[in-house]
């Protein structure tokens, strides 16, 4: 089946394609599960696209990823391509993932963020998480606005400086 999969993956690298596959996978969790799994062990070019097959996937079925998470945390730093931890990143934004996570996926954001040989995409995504999880955890809030504004001050990227606004804003008014 997995290698149906892959065959579907590479049929075309288009947005096309990645809703055809992603409707394919519907809320089935089988199938959900050999898209991780091409992700981890694909050969190029499957793993990337794969990774934009998942945010279309759980765009639609947001719990599909939730089993997988600790799987992709332990192995995000060894990804072949920065689209693949761009579409982890983003995903995670997006969902309310367990709280024993958190620890984790907020050093890990912490270093995303703060290297700055990482692209733009992924130092958002990664600034949106650590918003995210300083909402559940309002001690987090002071030292994340110490954060957001040395980035602020330091940063030449303007999209990273435009979140940074965005979110220190929300920071200063709820907190």
């Amino acid at each position: 089946m997995k290698k149906e999969l892959a065959k579907r993956i590479l049929a075309g690298n288009s947005r096309f394609n990645v809703d055809l596959v992603a409707a394919h996978i519907g809320s089935d969790e089988l199938l959900f599960g050999e898209l991780i799994e091409l992700i981890h062990n694909g050969e190029p070019p499957i793993p990337q696209r794969a990774a934009w097959i998942m945010t279309a996937a759980t765009d639609n079925y947001p719990w599909l990823i939730l089993p997988h998470l600790g799987h992709i945390l332990k192995n995000i730093n060894v990804y072949s391509h920065p689209g693949i931890i761009r579409c982890i990143l983003r995903q995670l934004s997006m969902i309310d993932f367990p709280e024993e996570l958190s620890g984790k996926i907020f050093d890990l954001c912490y270093n995303f963020l703060n290297d700055q040989k990482q692209p733009i995409a992924i130092r958002v995504h990664a600034m949106q998480i650590l918003y995210n999880i300083s909402e559940k955890e309002p001690d987090l809030k002071n030292e994340l606005i110490l954060i957001f504004e040395d980035l602020c001050a330091s940063e030449t990227s303007m999209g990273i400086k435009s979140r940074v606004r965005k979110l220190l804003g929300k920071l200063n008014k709820r907190y």
